[in-house]
């Protein structure tokens, strides 16, 4: 092939590589245009060359010929890279191709008040992915599903999630553990709100000691918290009355005034009341005999301690005394 041919050739490379062309296509539609171009040179110069091959030169129309088609592939290439690169529309879109995927939209089908299983593979079924939340009522059985997101009969992509919502049905509710430490006043509250009802302390004391929980608080539910109870199930709040104390022995106020042994008795931390017994000598007289709970006892603090004052009653069948007269002999 001569060097004139080679840059031909060269150029309609190019020229079919910007238009797609394949290497085996290309040789034989080469071959076929020198052969042709040759032969209508040859009848335009009133001689026959023959086939253009290795070692032949073109003539000087032949050449012009090639160059003006070459030049002419090469523009037409030019002109659809172009064309490709700026899309149909000529603003840089890409042409839609084969393998572009076209997202179908269908409708959510119906499943509210099927079984959580069925309504899956209903779903399923109709090219949607599913997750499943879970809720308490009393309008749907448990395990049948209570609502969809997106509703039944919308239109969705296919491919979307579609969130399913199932009744726990009364399996209850649980006694939140925040209550410990509220005020009574804010856990009623929220118990209202979660749908409990509040019971009437039993007899019981509806008051204990804490060390953790400050007085005047709520210590303990009844059920406790932290258990699963129906709705409208009765709660009691069982209230701090503060950390336990250590027990007090009860000092030793005989023969005081109850006055002096009540002021003793309340700076140990006990409670006092008065009550009295007869004595018969003046000397006891409205002075501290004993107290109940006993001297020297142990007892928690705010424990109430009786003082028996003694009372003077001379005229008393206690004070009563029997004189014994000698036998006559």
């Amino acid at each position: 092939m001569t060097g004139t041919e080679d840059h031909y050739r060269a150029l309609f490379e190019r020229a079919a590589d910007g238009a797609g062309g394949k290497e085996d296509d290309l040789d034989r539609a080469w071959g076929e245009l020198v052969g042709r171009l040759t032969h209508r040179a040859a009848r335009a110069g009133g001689r026959d060359e023959g086939r253009v091959g290795r070692g032949s030169s073109p003539s000087l129309p032949l050449r012009a010929a090639v160059l003006l088609f070459v030049v002419l592939v090469v523009a037409t290439g030019v002109a659809i890279g172009v064309n490709a690169a700026n899309g149909p529309s000529g603003n840089g879109e890409k042409p839609p191709t084969s393998t572009t995927k076209v997202m179908s939209k269908r409708a959510v089908p119906a499943v509210v008040g099927k079984t959580r299983a069925r309504a899956i593979t209903i779903l399923r079924a109709a090219g949607f992915k599913v997750t499943v939340l879970e809720a308490s009522t009393t309008a749907v059985t448990a395990g049948h599903v209570i609502a969809t997101e997106p509703p039944a009969g919308s239109l969705q992509p296919a491919g979307r999630t579609v969130t399913v919502v199932v009744s726990l049905g009364q399996s209850g509710i649980m006694i939140p553990t925040s209550l410990i430490g509220m005020t009574p006043g804010s856990a009623e509250q929220l118990l209202v709100q979660l749908g409990f009802t509040l019971t009437t302390p039993p007899a019981s004391p509806n008051v204990i000691q804490s060390a953790v929980v400050p007085p005047g608080e709520v210590a303990a539910t009844v059920p406790a918290t932290g258990t699963t109870q129906p709705l409208g199930t009765g709660v009691q709040l069982i209230i701090s009355s503060g950390p336990p104390t250590m027990p007090i022995a009860v000092p030793d106020v005989s023969g005081q005034s109850y006055a002096s042994a009540a002021q003793q008795l309340t700076n140990a931390g006990f409670q006092t009341t008065e009550a009295t017994r007869t004595v018969c000598g003046r000397g006891k007289d409205g002075t501290v005999l004993f107290t109940n709970p006993a001297t020297g006892s142990s007892e928690v603090k705010y424990t109430q301690v009786v003082v028996y004052v003694g009372t003077y009653a001379p005229n008393s069948p206690l004070c009563a005394t029997t004189s014994t007269v000698a036998p006559s002999t």
